[in-house]
């Protein structure tokens, strides 16, 4: 017997059965509307996949602190209804935020290969790219200070040292929008 979760798409009005797909309980609904991160803690969405042929993809919900994940709660299978862009400058600086609202389908096992994937993220990769540059910069420092003569490669791995984190940031930034999305629900 197949089991899973039906629902329809669009217009066309088509039935897609999704096999392994539970339909959301109780405690599931509740999770999903407390869906939100305030000042670093809550629960968010992390490890979606592509989205296949009807739209539907995965997510797994963790809950965060410091915004870094510290245990998945649940997985689910969800479908983008929408999403829409907004711009604004505030006082010199220009931002850009993108907001998805989602439909909820139903809930699947969690992908033990998503969650190691998502520490490893969160807690090596991500604080390596900050960190190892920034210990570079201060052996340098510290070498390049007993030596005489060296004041301009001193300010220039100063400014290196101070700049970098920034940077890395930014990077970050940009590769987590491959890995990661925004969402809304109301």
């Amino acid at each position: 017997m197949l089991t899973g979760v039906c629902f329809y798409l669009g217009a066309v009005q088509s039935v897609v059965m999704i096999p392994g797909v539970e339909p959301l309980s109780p405690r599931d609904k509740r999770l999903l509307k407390r869906l939100a991160v305030y000042n670093g803690y809550g629960r968010k969405l992390f490890g979606f996949t592509r989205p296949d042929r009807h739209g539907v993809r995965y997510a797994t919900v963790w809950k965060i602190d410091y915004h870094m994940p510290l245990r998945p709660l649940g997985r689910y299978c969800l479908v983008e209804e929408t999403t829409w862009s907004s711009s604004n400058d505030r006082g010199g600086i220009f931002e850009t935020n993108s907001t998805s609202r989602f439909q909820f389908l139903g809930a699947t096992a969690l992908n033990r290969a998503e969650i190691v994937r998502t520490y490893l993220w969160a807690w090596l990769f991500c604080p390596a790219v900050v960190a190892i540059p920034c210990f570079l910069c201060v052996s340098q420092l510290i070498a390049l200070g007993n030596v005489p003569g060296n004041n301009f490669y001193v300010v220039l791995l100063t400014i290196a040292l101070f700049l970098w984190p920034l940077v890395a940031f930014f990077i970050l930034k940009l590769c987590r929008g491959s890995y990661q999305k925004r969402y809304d629900f109301f």
